[in-house]
């Protein structure tokens, strides 16, 4: 059996660009894996006697390093390895109008980030984020919502809208990454100045190439073949919430955003411009076949928005329920009848006594359950919903989201004697995204 000599060799991995101990790199020796580096970015490895050995350290969001060296018959080597950050990397800060809300991120080569924003909704991030597709799960007590957010090269700062049903801190919220708030006389520096002197102050460009780029970056899925390269309306889909609109007949939208011009002294033509705001509007029609459908779909999507009512409020309604059958369907006329109707009025008095807030609360759902006919129009339905539409066909699946949306108005059409009864509803949204 031979014995090869080996000498110890405490290696050293850091930032090339900060001198900081890169934790949690893989050592590779000769190509196997000994190891990765603790905290303070050290790894004790034996290398051969008189032999060349080529060593390697692999950091996430950093550029491999590879070098060659010879094992001495030295008994201990310190070695120090420099990673290099990959191009563009960059530390980031997310900002988010809700206080006190955690994110977890997720991205490409198994890379994980988290943290909380502070009282102003921001937190700048400890971590490298190199330039590409990241998932951000925001949560503040309520139901957890996944953004996307694509990182770009010397853009620090990605904003985010609030999370639903959470009060707004007043830090501002924006659709797209940018630090910028809302131009107003408070905050007149909000206007976002786009250089109109050309491509290279502009940074735009007309490259095909790096129009491929940008679609790639916002997920858009080419069709795999020609057949079936074009949507037809009977491959798009309509659902609110999660309830699927089987009536509908016509949908359509515009986003409009305002664009301030701005002019510098004596300037002929506008010199840059500035961002303001953002809505959208639109309209959607349904086959008329009753005047509660479209509300009976709006009424369900609140009722699963809202927050569940504790254990004993759901038992209370139960009871008062149970009573109000006993009495419709007259039990108060018979022995057993009146037993039943005793027994359940002594169940929910047990409630009521430990619970004061119960009446009220039987007491709004009467009122709910009597409904004033006026108002069955779901325009007068002020609870926001998303309206989410599907276009199926040619290999792939695209969904458009239509964000916040709250009816405007109503409208009944009647064309000639052939066609279907029509209800047409406007409504506004907030913003609309590609999931």
């Amino acid at each position: 059996m031979t014995v090869i000599a080996t000498s110890n060799v405490t290696l050293t991995v850091v930032d090339a660009s900060t001198s900081v101990p890169i934790g949690g790199a893989s050592v590779y020796v000769n190509t196997l894996n000994v190891g990765m580096t603790a905290s303070n970015g050290t790894l004790l490895v034996a290398l051969p006697v008189s032999q060349s050995s080529t060593i390697e350290a692999k950091a996430t969001m950093y550029q491999d390093y590879t070098s060659s060296m010879m094992g001495g018959a030295t008994a201990s080597l310190l070695v120090q390895m420099t990673l290099a950050p990959v191009e563009g990397s960059l530390t980031i800060t997310l900002s988010i109008p809700t206080s006190g809300a955690s994110y977890i991120v997720t991205g490409p080569d198994g890379f994980t980030d988290s943290g909380t924003v502070d009282t102003h909704g921001n937190y700048t991030s400890t971590e490298l984020y190199a330039p590409g597709v990241y998932s951000v799960e925001w949560s503040a007590g309520g139901t957890p919502r996944t953004d996307p957010m694509t990182v770009e090269a010397g853009q620090s700062v990605y904003s985010f809208l609030p999370l639903p049903g959470v009060v707004d801190t007043g830090s501002g919220s924006a659709a797209s990454s940018s630090a910028a708030t809302a131009p107003s006389t408070a905050n007149p520096a909000g206007l976002q100045l786009v250089s109109m002197a050309g491509s290279a102050a502009s940074g735009m460009t007309s490259s095909i190439s790096t129009v491929k780029k940008a679609n790639q970056a916002t997920n858009v899925t080419w069709p795999p073949y020609n057949y079936g390269k074009y949507f037809t309306p009977t491959q798009a889909f309509m659902y609110i919430g999660n309830v699927y609109i089987d009536e509908l007949n016509s949908f359509q939208y515009t986003l409009q955003g305002n664009k301030v011009p701005v002019f510098g002294y004596s300037s002929y033509m506008m010199d840059a411009v500035g961002t303001g705001k953002s809505i959208v509007q639109g309209q959607l029609t349904i086959n008329f076949i009753s005047e509660g459908y479209l509300y009976t779909v709006l009424s369900e999507y609140a009722s699963r928005s809202a927050a569940q009512p504790a254990a004993d409020e759901t038992a209370a309604l139960n009871l008062t329920e149970q009573y109000t059958l006993l009495v419709s369907s007259g039990a108060g006329s018979n022995a057993d009848g009146r037993a039943q109707m005793a027994t359940v009025r002594q169940q929910l008095n047990q409630l009521l006594a430990n619970n004061s807030n119960l009446p009220a609360v039987i007491s709004s759902a009467q009122k709910s359950a009597r409904v004033d006919k006026s108002a069955v129009n779901p325009v007068y339905n002020r609870v926001p919903f998303d309206i989410v539409f599907k276009f199926e066909g040619g290999g792939r699946t695209i969904t458009r989201r239509v964000r916040n949306c709250v009816l405007t108005s109503n409208e009944q059409i009647l064309g000639d004697n052939d066609s279907v009864v029509l209800e047409g509803y406007g409504f506004i949204a907030r913003q609309i995204t590609e999931s």
